[in-house]
C-alpha cells in the first residue's frame, strides 16, 4: 500500500516524521537499505514495514506493509501484506496523526 503525503504536510525531515509516526529506523543487513518498523508488541513480528521517499513534486509516498510472520527461511521469504484491513487501519492513522 502506498500513503501519499503532500509536501506542505510536511515540516521535518523524513527520520523525525517516521519516529514521530511510531515507527524506528532498520536497515537490512543484505541489501543495506534503510526502512523503518512499527511493532505491533513486544516480538520483532507482528509489524509495519515503511519505506518512505519523495516523489518527482517533492510529496512524500510510504510504501507500507505488513509482516505478520518471521521469515520462513534464510532467503528472507516473509509473510506479507500488502493491502487489507490492517494497512488500511494504520494509513488512517497515519493520516490522522498529520492531520489531513
Amino acid at each position: 500500500m502506498r500513503i501519499k503525503i503532500p509536501k506542505e504536510k510536511i515540516r521535518e525531515n523524513i527520520p523525525n516524521l517516521m519516529r514521530r509516526l511510531g515507527y524506528q529506523p532498520l536497515r537490512d543487513p543484505r541489501s543495506r537499505e534503510l526502512g523503518y518498523v512499527r511493532r505491533l508488541g513486544a516480538g520483532f513480528y507482528p509489524r509495519f514495514h515503511a519505506h518512505p521517499s519523495l516523489d518527482q513534486d517533492g510529496n512524500l509516498i510510504i510504501d507500507l506493509h505488513f509482516e505478520n510472520m518471521k521469515p520462513m527461511h534464510m532467503r528472507g521469504t516473509t509473510r506479507v501484506e500488502r493491502e487489507g484491513q490492517v494497512l488500511e487501519g494504520e494509513a488512517e492513522r497515519i493520516q490522522l496523526l498529520l492531520s489531513y
